[in-house]
C-alpha cells in the first residue's frame, strides 16, 4: 500500500482517482492485500453484491406477485359501468385512509379515458388493493366481508364488492383491529422471529395496497 512518508496517510494506487503520476497499480486482492493476494471478487472493491442483490431480488418477487394478481383479473361478461368503479375505487381510498392513515399511500385512481363503459377486465392499480384487503379480512376473521375476485366479472359484483369494502370502513371492531396491535404484543419482534398482530399490515400487503397505476398493471 502506497503511504505518503509525511502524513503516513494512504496513497491511491494507479488508476484510482487522485493518484499520482508512477503510482504502483493496485494489488491483485485489493487496497492492502499482499503480493500474490487472489483477486477480490467483482463489485466488492466498490462494496456491492450481496446486499444489492438480495434487495433486487426481493423487489422483483414483489412486483412478479403484483403482476400475477394483476393478470388474474377476471374477463368482465358485460362492459363495467365506470361508475361503479369509481364508486369501488372510492371506498377503496376510504378503507386505505383509515386503516393506514390519510395520504399513507398513494390515492387509487381509476382512468376510463373518457368512456362510460369498460369491456376490459379491472386495471391492475384497482384490482390489486381489492384482492389485497380481501386477503386481510380472511386472515382477520371478517368473513362476512370477504368475496370471490373470481366473482367480480360483472356490475353486479362491483357493487357487491364496493358495500363489502364501504362495511368494513364503516365497522369500528373491523378498523379497530386494523389499527391496533393484539393484547400483549410485543412492542417489537425479535429479529428472524416476525410475527403481526391480528389485522395489521404486513409489508406484502401494503406493497399490494400501495401499487399504482404503472404501465404494466393498467395493461394486465
Amino acid at each position: 500500500m502506497p503511504v505518503d512518508p509525511m502524513t503516513g496517510e494512504r496513497l491511491p494506487y494507479a488508476g484510482e482517482p487522485g493518484a499520482p503520476a508512477g503510482a504502483p497499480p493496485m494489488p491483485p486482492g485489493g487496497p492492502g492485500a499482499p503480493a500474490g493476494a487472489p483477486p477480490m471478487p467483482p463489485g466488492a472493491a466498490a462494496g456491492q453484491g450481496t446486499t444489492d442483490d438480495a434487495m433486487r431480488s426481493i423487489e422483483e418477487e414483489q412486483a412478479a406477485r403484483m403482476q400475477a394478481v394483476a393478470s388474474s383479473a377476471p374477463e368482465p361478461s358485460e362492459a363495467y359501468d365506470v361508475k361503479l368503479v369509481n364508486k369501488l375505487v372510492d371506498e377503496l381510498n376510504a378503507l386505505a385512509n383509515k386503516a393506514l392513515g390519510e395520504g399513507s399511500v398513494p390515492e387509487i385512481v381509476f382512468d376510463a379515458e373518457g368512456e362510460t363503459k369498460w369491456a376490459r377486465p379491472l386495471p391492475g392499480n384497482v384490482f390489486v388493493p381489492l384482492v389485497a384487503v380481501n386477503e386481510m379480512a380472511t386472515e382477520m376473521g371478517f368473513d362476512k366481508y370477504t368475496f370471490d375476485p373470481a366473482e367480480l366479472g360483472s356490475n353486479a359484483g362491483l357493487r357487491s364488492a364496493a358495500a363489502k369494502v364501504r362495511q368494513m370502513h364503516s365497522d369500528k371492531d373491523f378498523i379497530a383491529a386494523v389499527t391496533q396491535p393484539s393484547e400483549g404484543a410485543e412492542p417489537e419482534a425479535e429479529e428472524g422471529g416476525e410475527e403481526l398482530a391480528p389485522g395489521e399490515f404486513s409489508d406484502e400487503d401494503r406493497e399490494l395496497m400501495e401499487a399504482m397505476p404503472e404501465e404494466d398493471l393498467m395493461t394486465a
